[in-house]
């Protein structure tokens, strides 16, 4: 869903975008049992009616949500930054071969461009290890416990 162009309300005709805190979205995709149905609903609409509801039977904490966050801009935490994941202390990931590959040296740990990335690789990571300790952290920074 394209967050930047405005939806037209189902209820009040407004044009919104998604990225306004507070505006709801439906969308069951089509399959063998269900055809594509798409709802946008407004902030004020969404506060007086609810989110939207399919006629479809649908599970609809799957298909039915509210944004709640406002979208990350750059240079703030979130998407925009540079972030490097430490699986252990003064071990980081990095993009070779390995069951993760890993790392001693900070300068060659992989750089994701936000959050999102960096979480994900952790997450693969994980497949084949533990990492309790693991912490994904901004790349331009001090490594915690180094002052």
């Amino acid at each position: 869903m394209r967050r930047d162009i405005p939806w037209k309300c189902d209820i009040c005709g407004r044009f919104a975008k998604f990225s306004e805190l507070g505006a709801s979205r439906l969308f069951v995709p089509s399959s063998a049992v269900s055809y594509e149905e798409s709802i946008f609903r407004c902030k004020s609409c969404t506060d007086k009616h609810g989110k939207p509801t399919s006629n479809q039977q649908t599970v609809l904490n799957i298909v039915s949500w509210i944004n709640t966050e406002p979208r990350p801009e750059a240079g703030k935490e979130g998407e925009g930054m540079s972030y490097i994941v430490q699986l252990e202390p003064g071990v980081y990931l990095v993009p070779w071969s390995g069951d993760p590959g890993r790392t001693l040296s900070r300068l060659t740990a992989r750089q994701y461009k936000g959050i999102s990335a960096a979480t994900y690789a952790l997450a693969r990571a994980r497949r084949f290890r533990d990492f309790v300790n693991a912490t994904i952290e901004p790349a331009h920074s001090e490594p915690k416990g180094s002052k």
